[in-house]
């Protein structure tokens, strides 16, 4: 045996490391309670919000930040650190409560002669280091997804250094942890793992990471392809979760051998898995060597639902699947109590959700909306009196807001949060008016007076200004939660009717965007998921009810909702979500404060383009899906361009890989053609901006140095792009990637339909050799295009646009209520 060992030199990271399983224990005391200053007013942005530290942080901070951490305690190392591709050691995740998490790591420094090294160490939590058992670093900032950095000095001896990294910080959430050292001196070392044969981990590492596999999962069958050839056997075991909070899922790969054929293999996945979202972690082993690599899938469903003519129909049927097939969560419980079947698992259903408001996970703001809906149509039928017992228990001792006591990870500060919180509160004191709340001490008819000024506000807000979630396929269905509860439940006719204007608004705007039976469109906050799958989403099942086209969900967190009130979607919805009696859709409007979200939608039966335009430019993005492009012959015949927000696919990011971008761009739409102009910062990680291309999905691609255009059906789309552009090739995105370097560029986006006079031989023969042109830097640059059409293009980085010889900008008259054409 040899050790395994690879070499790093000037501005490389090192990543090569030993892991040992995480240490977890929850963290935040009863007695930590304490009330928060409420920050709050009610006007909402997009991305971080500026909270200050929760009391769970600040006694964390107190107790870990200075304390010593005993090298004799470090446990056993091993886990090999796949790095893919990243420069972090990355142990970045979602935890619902305050949650106490350390790491250790380990690895070996060559140097070929005695020398002090100097790092850039970079870290969200805190971080410790020695070397050669001596402790030489100990940077513990703890500031919560934000990371700090620190040039520290590791002094090697010539020859072998062990080198041992404590790592650790407090999960609240959605939590960004990890360590990162960058070699800043200009020298070599080699790094090692003890008791590894490198040539077998080197062999083991290039198939993993070259495996390519399809997001899309039919049949439980898992296909992988590798780039790389294995001289010798291998197995793979593994473990799969779900990864959607409306579900928990955890089952296991047993071992199995694989049968590599042509450096394509097949795993079968658990036959229980219903369609959802999925992390699938496989567990390489060969040659004595385990690596592990965590694959995110989509079982698909099956096809689209059954049409039915009404309304009322297609609400019943809807209940009727989501007992059936929906996650197992408060919306599937309502379901099941609509339709009095299957108490046994109703009462299981309404006994883990009750845990979750008792432990005050984050998002027990949403069940708790749904456990106060099942009280008022519960009427002590068909659960046992002792779990209605719990229920009011439940309801009686949480925390519905900052002035109540807590110490814990709820959020109380996004748009969707505040609504049900305060709607929670609302139902809550409506219920029991005279009953005491254990946390806030206040009677019910208090607790549902301050809802109500609350809830006042939030309207006063959204009813001015719009969602910063925009079109949200995530999270309009938890904005939909609050909503409805108000709609159908609340004693308050003035918060009904305004609940009733805002849903109108988001059934308008969702039907813009709804393109033959899937959400789609540019989007206030998106995760890769949903991009990847949009005929899963809960707002797809929102379209099949609202208009009779698209595909059940499993996805419940407030669809039964919809399917038990009495709403009806204004008549103008069906009318522009399934073009009846139009050829075409073009809209504009506007959501966020200062008209921040300004958007366009064209859609014809064939294709639908749709962007945020002008929208912080240059500024650090968060979620926000600026351009999207969605053909109708296929639900993930999707497509959009941005700017990677972290290195690779599938991580936590927000921005992640393809979910938002790192820099925003300049964007302008008209009509069905658009352009973006990418500037990117000198210090950005990421020194590309890329297309996504279901290639599996489309009828046909053709890709030359600048353009890439595609068919779908009878629709096509171009993107061109200033820079030359390439195909990747390599890695999980090969095929499916269209890249282009440089610190700024201009795409140029155009949609359409085929007709008899132009194919998509024609179309490409037309269009090939055209140029999109930058001139310029910084605040000077500008794009242009002149199309084989004889139409122009011409963008400005200061927002200026010609469009064929005219000024074009976004429609000042535009409001929350579009403007449809």
């Amino acid at each position: 045996m040899t050790a395994a060992n690879c070499e790093i030199g000037r501005n490389d990271a090192l990543t090569r490391f030993l892991i040992s399983d995480p240490i977890i224990k929850r963290f935040g005391q009863f007695e930590d309670h304490e009330t928060m200053e409420d920050k709050l007013k009610y006007k909402f942005q997009n991305g971080f919000v500026d909270v200050g530290d929760l009391p769970c942080r600040k006694h964390f901070w107190q107790q870990m930040a200075n304390r010593s951490v005993d090298l004799n305690d470090k446990p056993e190392c091993p886990h090999i650190n796949f790095a893919n591709g990243k420069r972090k050691v990355d142990f970045s995740g979602f935890i619902y409560t305050p949650t106490h998490v350390q790491y250790w790591a380990e690895t070996i420094l060559h140097s070929d002669k005695k020398q002090s090294c100097n790092f850039k160490l970079s870290t969200c939590g805190g971080v410790r280091i020695w070397v050669n058992r001596k402790l030489v670093t100990q940077f513990t900032p703890f500031k919560r997804n934000t990371v700090s950095s620190v040039e520290i000095s590791l002094p090697l001896e010539q020859g072998k250094n062990e080198v041992i990294v404590h790592a650790e910080d407090l999960f609240e959430r959605d939590t960004q942890y990890f360590f990162e050292l960058i070699l800043l001196d200009d020298t070599h070392l080699k790094t090692y793992l003890d008791g590894l044969n490198e040539q077998n981990l080197a062999d083991i590492e290039a198939f993993t990471s070259g495996l390519a596999y399809n997001l899309n999962v039919k049949n439980h069958q898992f296909y992988l392809q590798s780039e790389c050839e294995l001289p010798a056997s291998l197995s793979v075991k593994g473990r799969i979760w779900g990864m959607s909070n409306e579900e928990e899922i955890d089952e296991t790969l047993t071992l199995q051998s694989i049968q590599i054929e042509q450096n394509k293999f097949c795993l079968q996945l658990p036959p229980t898995l219903k369609p959802a979202h999925y992390a699938v972690e496989l567990a390489f082993q060969y040659q004595g060597i385990e690596l592990k690599r965590v694959c995110n899938v989509n079982i698909m469903p099956e096809g689209k639902a059954p049409a039915q003519s009404s309304i009322q129909a297609r609400k019943q049927n809807g209940l009727a699947f989501i007992a059936a097939e929906g996650m197992n969560t408060t919306g599937k419980l309502l379901a099941l109590l609509a339709n009095k079947s299957n108490p046994e698992l109703a009462a299981s259903i309404l006994n883990r959700t009750l845990q979750k408001i008792s432990l005050r996970e984050d998002c027990s703001d949403f069940w708790m909306v749904s456990v106060l809906w099942a009280w008022k149509m519960s009427n002590y039928t068909q659960l046992p009196d002792k779990m209605w017992d719990r229920v009011k228990s439940s309801i009686l001792g949480y925390r519905y807001w900052l002035d109540e006591p807590g110490n814990d990870a709820m959020w109380f500060w996004s748009e969707n949060h505040v609504l049900c919180f305060h709607v929670s509160q609302l139902l809550a004191g409506q219920y029991f008016p005279r009953e005491q709340f254990l946390c806030s001490g206040r009677l019910g008819n208090e607790q549902q007076k301050i809802a109500s000024q609350r809830l006042n506000l939030w309207f006063d807000h959204i009813l001015e200004n719009g969602l910063t979630e925009w079109n949200s396929s995530c999270y309009y269905p938890i904005d939909y939660i609050g909503l409805f509860a108000i709609y159908e439940l609340s004693d308050c006719d003035l918060l009904k009717q305004k609940a009733k204007t805002v849903i109108d608004r988001l059934m308008i705007m969702s039907a813009l965007h709804f393109q033959n039976g899937v959400a789609s469109g540019t989007m206030g906050r998106v995760y890769e998921k949903e991009l990847m799958a949009n005929e899963m989403t809960e707002l797809a099942g929102f379209g099949h009810i609202a208009w009779g086209d698209g595909w059940h969900t499993r996805m419940c967190a407030s669809l039964p909702m919809f399917c038990l009130s009495q709403y009806e979607p204004p008549a103008l919805s069906n009318e522009i979500a399934r073009l009846e009696n139009r050829n075409s859709v073009e809209a504009y409007y506007t959501q966020g404060m200062d008209k921040a979200a300004k958007i366009l939608v064209w859609k014809q039966a064939g294709v639908m383009l749709s962007s945020s335009v002008d929208h912080l430019t240059g500024k650090p993005g968060h979620q926000q899906h600026l351009l999207d492009i969605q053909f109708a012959k296929n639900p993930k015949a999707r497509v959009w361009l941005n700017h990677p927000g972290e290195d690779t696919p599938g991580g936590e990011g927000r921005p992640s890989y393809w979910a938002g971008n790192g820099v925003l761009p300049r964007v302008m739409q008209h009509k069905n053609t658009a352009m973006m102009l990418f500037k990117l910062n000198a210090d950005t990680r990421v020194k590309f901006t890329h297309i996504y291309l279901p290639t599996e999905a489309l009828d046909e691609v053709f890709i030359n140095e600048h353009w890439c255009m595609i068919k779908s059906g009878n629709a096509f789309v171009v993107i061109g792009c200033s820079e030359p552009i390439e195909r990747v090739s390599q890695g999980l995105t090969r095929g499916r990637e269209v890249r282009s370097y440089g610190e700024q560029s201009a795409w140029y986006v155009e949609v359409g339909n085929l007709s008899p006079e132009l194919n998509f031989e024609q179309l490409v023969a037309s269009w090939k050799d055209t140029k999109v042109e930058l001139r310029g830097s910084e605040s000077s640059a500008v794009a242009k295009i002149s199309t084989p059409t004889e139409q122009s293009f011409q963008l400005s980085w200061d927002g200026a646009c010609i469009v064929n010889n005219q000024s074009w900008s976004f429609p000042p008259e535009a409001g929350l209520n579009p403007i449809i054409k």
